[in-house]
């Protein structure tokens, strides 16, 4: 809905009176994560990584979170390849994530896919991301 002129003061910033709205106190929960990474080869060919969440504080109302992820390292750790599904906060996300990870510099490249219905994700989703991520250091 378009605004109207009215409503804008002569500087061009929008005002209104917060005064009259209700106050509403929004808490976010205190969650724990518990994880592990399994390596059923005992090399890095292939971690999988499940986990699950529970929130400890304002709980309401109480869900759980939980996912799991499988990863896969190669050239000495400097690639790699991991795809995870999660349900958190409710929703269903799926990511497929490439990186390139050396002493000296770290490159993500990833996708994701998201919607409140598991099969759905796959279907139509409801959101879509892409990510990239770029790190400088030792």
């Amino acid at each position: 809905m378009l605004k109207k002129s009215a409503d804008f003061g002569s500087d061009g910033t929008y005002s209104t009176n917060l005064n009259n709205l209700p106050k509403k106190k929004i808490f976010r929960p205190a969650k724990m994560r518990f994880a592990a990474d399994f390596r059923p080869f005992s090399n890095n060919y292939l971690i999988l990584t499940p986990f699950v969440g529970v929130p400890i504080i304002r709980a309401k109302p109480f869900y759980i979170d939980g996912g799991a992820k499988i990863e896969s390292r190669f050239a000495n750790d400097a690639l790699g390849v991991s795809y995870a599904f999660n349900y958190i906060d409710r929703v269903f996300r799926h990511n497929l994530d490439f990186f390139v990870d050396t002493r000296f510099f770290t490159f993500n490249l990833g996708v994701s896919v998201a919607s409140q219905s598991f099969r759905r994700a796959f279907q139509s989703p409801a959101g879509a991301g892409v990510r990239l991520g770029v790190g400088i250091g030792f």
